[in-house]
């Protein structure tokens, strides 16, 4: 199994906002075959010896932005929360909001969620485990297109059991706190939503600029060296 190695709270300026990427815990057992299923074989593999990297057992690092500027706090994805006990992939997962406490960030005081699409390790700290808003006075969003493709897919009849009550729990009962982002739109000084298409029906990415300075926000669109 190979591990890359990562900070528990990494701090870093983006011109005048303030960033933290928290970690939240690791998906265990990934393999190339899912993280690059539209590749060709012989030169995935081929890509892989040259580059030392195992084909399966591989460790992937989950871990959220949080921005703090002046006037509000944006968290960019929720982590596993307590789907981690749910998911035997990620059984050590969930740590977000304990990292969180230990820069002094409760959840009430962050203003937006921003998820960037609906996979359990993004959208399983949605809620508690009473099934509320885990961060009571924020505003989740969402691309358009990602909500109705989840919602279409839950009363299609398609999705299994395991996936009904998924959906249900963590993001249909976010309706009331949801606002809904249609293709690109500014959602605070320097910070850009855009739809980045593939990994889900509406992923999202951010970036951030301040200054001089500028961030990307790739989500899942990167999420091995490979890529």
């Amino acid at each position: 199994m190979i591990i890359y190695p990562i900070k528990t709270i990494c701090q870093f300026q983006i011109g005048v906002l303030t960033c933290y990427s928290i970690f939240d815990g690791y998906y265990e057992g990934g393999t190339t075959a899912t993280l690059f299923a539209n590749a060709p074989v012989t030169e995935l593999k081929k890509a892989c010896t040259e580059s030392g990297v195992p084909q399966q057992g591989i460790r992937l690092p989950c871990s959220c932005l949080l921005i703090d500027s002046t006037d509000r706090k944006i968290l960019l994805d929720t982590g596993y929360g307590h789907y981690s006990e749910e998911n035997p992939m990620a059984p050590n997962a969930g740590k977000l909001l304990k990292n969180m406490a230990k820069i002094g960030i409760e959840p009430k005081e962050i203003d937006i969620v921003v998820l960037t699409h609906c996979d359990g390790d993004h959208i399983g700290g949605t809620v508690d485990k009473q099934g509320d808003p885990r961060f009571p006075n924020a505003e989740y969003l969402i691309s358009s297109r990602e909500w109705s493709d989840r919602l279409n897919y839950l009363s299609s009849g398609k999705a299994s059991r395991p996936e009904q009550e998924f959906l249900s729990k963590y993001l249909v009962s976010l309706e009331r706190q949801v606002g809904f982002i249609n293709g690109e739109e500014i959602i605070a000084p320097g910070i850009l939503l855009s739809e980045s298409v593939g990994h889900s029906a509406g992923h999202m990415i951010a970036r951030i600029e301040s200054e001089q300075d500028c961030l990307y926000y790739f989500s899942d669109t990167i999420c091995h060296p490979l890529h």
